[in-house]
This record gives structure tokens, sequence and C-alpha cells, in this order.
């Protein structure tokens, strides 16, 4: 994908965090065929390999670390492993969500905090393990990956839905709080994706696709134009805003 001068990421250094849904190897190449040098961490050592595989395309600086995002020791020793091999940290991604759906009354406490943790937590332990880097030289760059249902309710979606909305309250919450330091904190809100190649008349049987106002699913690729444009100077005068790529579904009625 051609990239605009202006949103052009060449020297930037990113730590790219990763969950399990999948799109961390989309991502890693957006960001690096942009010219940036990456750092990506998670635990599921599949999807770093692959990620790695992908940014390593470009010739960028690439580094993976296999680690827990929801234990605050593993995090910030991971993010000082990030700094030192990047040698600055200008931007953090957060994309590490689980994907999670069941009935209310079936839920555990137990599945509760692992969603909790899993996409709240995470991004909160990474936000202030980078930061402690990024204040130094008032700059820098948080985009935080949410989803439609941060503002949408759907039936079996308690636990999900709520975690994404405190990843969007977080993201304008932080972004106050930082605003005069020269960091920016943004969101991206994901709607209904695949990463499979369905064809649109396969994908409209689908009672879901033909609710939707694109009547056809997203693909984690159309997220990053807008990524970039997050992550580059272009976008300084954008904060606190969480920005849906969603093929219209939230202008549904």
């Amino acid at each position: 994908m051609p990239i605009p001068k202006e949103w052009n990421l060449s020297g930037k250094s990113i730590i790219l965090t990763t969950g399990d849904r999948g799109w961390g190897p989309i991502i890693a190449a957006g960001l690096a065929s942009a010219g940036a040098n990456l750092v990506i961490l998670g635990n599921r050592q599949k999807i770093l390999d692959e990620s790695e595989e992908c940014a390593l395309l470009y010739k960028n600086k690439v580094l993976t670390i296999n680690t827990d995002l929801t234990n605050p020791e593993e995090t910030n020793e991971a993010i000082e492993k990030s700094v030192s091999f990047l040698g600055r940290l200008d931007i953090l991604v957060n994309d590490t969500q689980t994907e999670f759906s069941k009935p209310f009354l079936e839920i555990t406490p137990l599945e509760y905090d692992l969603v909790m943790n899993r996409n709240m937590k995470s991004v909160f332990l990474c936000c202030q393990a980078a930061l402690q880097h990024m204040v130094i030289n008032n700059r820098g760059k948080i985009v935080n990956f949410a989803s439609v249902l941060a503002e949408r309710g759907v039936a079996h979606e308690t636990a999900y839905s709520s975690s994404m909305a405190a990843i969007e309250q977080f993201t304008r919450s932080l972004a106050i709080e930082l605003a005069r330091t020269g960091i920016t904190v943004n969101g991206i809100g994901t709607g209904w994706y695949t990463t499979e190649n369905i064809p649109l008349e396969q994908q409209r049987e689908d009672p879901l696709v033909r609710y939707l106002p694109s009547r056809r699913l997203g693909h984690p690729k159309e997220i990053i134009p807008l990524l970039i444009l997050l992550c580059s100077d272009m976008s300084s005068y954008m904060n606190g805003q969480t920005i849906f790529v969603d093929g219209g579904s939230m202008t549904h009625a």
C-alpha cells in the first residue's frame, strides 16, 4: 500500500502488543511498510513468529518478546528490553484483545477476570510502563484498539463489551491527563471483521452481514491507513478520540 509522504514512519520506534485474534501479522506489516522499527509483544508464539516474518519483509529492525502482558513485572521487563533494542520509544500500539462470548448467567468470576485482565489491564500496564520513557522527552503516541461494542450492546457480550468500554474511557481520560505533555492517546474501534477470503455472496447469507450498512465484513488491512495516520506526526492535534472503522455499523439504528 503506498504511504503518503506526510504519514511516513521511517525511523519511528514502535512497540506493538498482540492478542490472540490473529491480527498481529497484518498490523505489524502495515507499520513496517510505513518505515517503522518494531518490537512485538504477546504470549502467542505463533502470532509473534508470523508478525516478525511479515514485518521483516520491509527490511526494518524487528524483535519479538513472548511475555504475559497482564503481569506487571513481565510487562515492565518487556518494555525495558524493547526500548533498549529500539534505542528510544516513539509509539505504543495496543491490540492485546481476546474475544469472548457467553450468556451472562453462565460467566464465571474467573472468566470475567481473564477477559478484563487481558483486554484492559494489559493496556493499563503497557501504557504505564511505556510512558516512563515517553514523558522524559515530552513526545509520543499511544493507539489503543477497542471495538464497536464499547458503545453498542449485544447479547452474550457483557464481559467483552465492558472491557471495550473501559478501553475507550481509559483512552479519553489518559489523553486529557497527558494533553500538555506532547503525548497523544487515541483509539481505533473495530467492527465485524474476517481474515478469511469469504465470497461476498456467501457473506451476505449471514444475518449479521445483512444488518451491516456495508453489507460485508471488514478486513484488518482496512485499519492500516488510519493506524498509520494516528502514529504519524500529521495527527498531532488529534487526541482522546476513538475512531470507528466498522462499515457504518455505528450509524445503524
